[in-house]
């Protein structure tokens, strides 16, 4: 898969992927460097989004603003135990997805970031959609 991305800090920013495939896994780094961040808006073509299935690497920290948006066929995201933040309208408009398991290593969820879609203007809170938050486990 041909990812987009520029480097900020030795760490990798995705932005973009070209020609994406039903299945999308992410490299934990690229050129040595880890992969840190998703990066929107339009990651993917709206024209070209089929993906059904995406998998975030261990290394991946943020999903920035409209990062998975506009994923109309996803129906599996599978979010790694390292993500820390989930910035506004990271996961936004995906109507397919109806489970989201959000890992216990994320700190901030912001404003509309999980859970919502656009329509007629407005955002709307999906309402078929289970949001499963782990708890930190205390020792």
């Amino acid at each position: 898969m041909d990812f987009e991305y520029r480097v900020v800090d030795n760490e990798v920013v995705i932005t973009k992927i070209n020609n994406p495939l039903p299945k999308i896994s992410f490299p934990n780094e690229i050129e040595g460097m880890p992969v840190t961040k998703l990066e929107g808006p339009l990651v993917i073509r709206k024209q070209r989004n089929t993906v059904e299935e995406i998998y975030l690497p261990d290394s991946m920290q943020v999903l920035g603003e409209y990062a998975i948006y506009d994923f109309h066929y996803l129906k599996k995201l599978h979010i790694n135990q390292g993500l820390k933040k989930i910035e506004k309208y990271g996961i936004y408009t995906c109507p397919d997805l109806h489970h989201i398991v959000i890992p216990s290593s994320v700190e901030t969820i912001d404003e509309l970031g999980v859970g919502y879609y656009y329509e007629h203007g407005r955002s709307y809170k999906q309402r078929f959609v289970k949001i499963e938050i782990l708890e930190k486990t205390r020792i």
